[in-house]
């Protein structure tokens, strides 16, 4: 986990932020929100420019996966498999409990896709996204 001075990039080079980071997230939230955009799934499955920018996501928590760094969410923001994202977020003492049937808005970066296993032949390309902060709505 990263804690001090530093930036983060979209895909074009360009600064999305520039500060201090605790436990591999940006400490100005603030900026991390003002900045942040709503994408729709279609345009994030589509588009491959749309990887490491800002994101902002409404949903709810489907399921939880649990490790020793890093608590892993699935967010569906509608009532299809097309609205589903694949979001990581790293454990910190300041992790609020986040619970399956949770409706979150999430502040994050899009950083591309996940193969993820439904089942053991059965495979689905999820967006992927690293959580900076979560409101618990």
């Amino acid at each position: 986990m990263f804690d001090g001075e530093g930036e983060l990039y979209d895909c074009y080079g360009q600064i999305l932020y520039e500060g201090e980071f605790r436990n591999d997230k940006p400490c100005d939230i603030s900026k991390i929100i003002k900045n942040s955009k709503t994408y729709n799934y279609a345009s994030l499955m589509r588009k491959t420019n749309n990887t490491r920018n800002l994101i902002e996501l409404t949903g709810y928590v489907t399921d939880v996966f649990e490790s020793e760094c890093y608590t892993d969410y699935i967010l569906s923001s509608g009532n299809s498999d097309e609205n589903t994202y694949y979001l990581v977020d790293s454990k910190s003492k300041d992790n609020k409990k986040i619970v399956i049937g949770n409706y979150i808005k999430v502040y994050g970066l899009s950083d591309g896709f996940i193969n993820f296993e439904i089942s053991e032949s059965s495979f689905s390309k999820l967006p992927y996204v690293e959580v900076y902060y979560i409101e618990v709505k």
